[in-house]
């Protein structure tokens, strides 16, 4: 098991080695203690040496890892997020007074009266002969 020869369901540890040698994991712990604790051991030597003889271990491993990566992507997209709706909420905020601006611009030129140039105006203004 320690190789990595694990049966389907099984994990490595010290019940799994008890159901493959044929006998309850009590009589592994009571009359087969010396083959326990080379066992554990053993698996303990192989994991302080990082290598993990559990594929299933390897495996949550490598996903506790991504989960991890995903979280703090996350983490940095909700803070991107955030900042995009506090740059939209100013921007808003900005071409609303802008719209108040122009519409007040746009009620003072209708108040006022429409001048209309006349034909002295012109000829006072452009013509230099």
């Amino acid at each position: 098991m320690l190789a990595g020869n694990i049966p389907v369901g099984g994990r490595c540890d010290v019940t799994t080695l008890a159901e493959l040698a044929g006998i309850s994991r009590a009589a592994l712990y009571r009359t087969h203690r010396a083959l326990k604790d080379d066992f554990d051991r053993s698996l303990f030597l192989r994991r302080t040496a990082g290598e993990v003889p559990d594929p299933r271990e390897a495996r949550i491993a490598t996903l506790k890892q991504t989960v991890d990566t995903l979280t703090t992507r996350l983490r940095e997209r909700e803070a991107t997020i955030t900042e995009l709706r506090e740059h939209q909420r100013q921007v808003r905020s900005q071409l609303l007074v802008q719209h108040e601006e122009i519409l007040t611009l746009r009620a003072i030129l209708a108040q006022r009266p429409v001048v209309l140039p006349t034909a002295s105006d012109q000829k006072l203004g452009g013509d230099t002969d």
